[in-house]
């Protein structure tokens, strides 16, 4: 994702253009059909009314079958129906594990109306994929900048040596 991407945000309650770079954990982040991800989001909400989100994982696996996602049953049933101008006003809580290498894992819990809900890889939508059939989806940054699963997994290259 280049740093300089533009995507809708929601912070203190407005929406604004953020540039990738600026995104910070908590914020709402909408992205449209077709966008890259800017970083790692749990699913908030999704054009699809079951909540469904697909997305290409192909920067991370190299499979190009489109993989699915969904928005947590509890957020859904308390949505309902949007037009995703703005992202749902569900008062919720989340909870997740500390940034990680680990691509294939995200755990966490979310507490909605005061009932604690576990999170897992199936609500989690991963930087460096894009979403695709899906006209839109808004998500909560989890992990930005170097603390994304796909930055913690950049191996920095060797050192070079020849002989003479």
């Amino acid at each position: 994702v280049a740093i300089s991407a533009l995507y809708l945000g929601w912070r203190g309650g407005m929406a604004r253009r953020i540039e990738c770079k600026d995104l910070r954990v908590g914020d709402l982040v909408k992205v449209m059909c077709g966008q890259e991800l800017p970083c790692d989001l749990f699913l908030v909400s999704s054009s699809d009314p079951e909540g469904i989100a697909y997305i290409e994982t192909a920067n991370l696996d190299g499979e190009t079958d489109l993989k699915v996602r969904s928005c947590m049953a509890e957020i859904v049933a308390r949505v309902g129906r949007t037009s995703g101008e703005r992202p749902p006003s569900v008062p919720f809580t989340l909870q997740v594990e500390p940034p990680s290498n680990r691509i294939y894992t995200f755990q966490g819990s979310i507490v909605v109306d005061y009932e604690e809900i576990p999170v897992t890889s199936n609500n989690f939508l991963q930087q460096a994929c894009y979403l695709r059939n899906t006209d839109w989806v808004w998500g909560m940054a989890v992990y930005t900048g170097h603390q994304t699963k796909v930055n913690l997994n950049r191996c920095r290259p060797g050192s070079k040596w020849a002989k003479v």
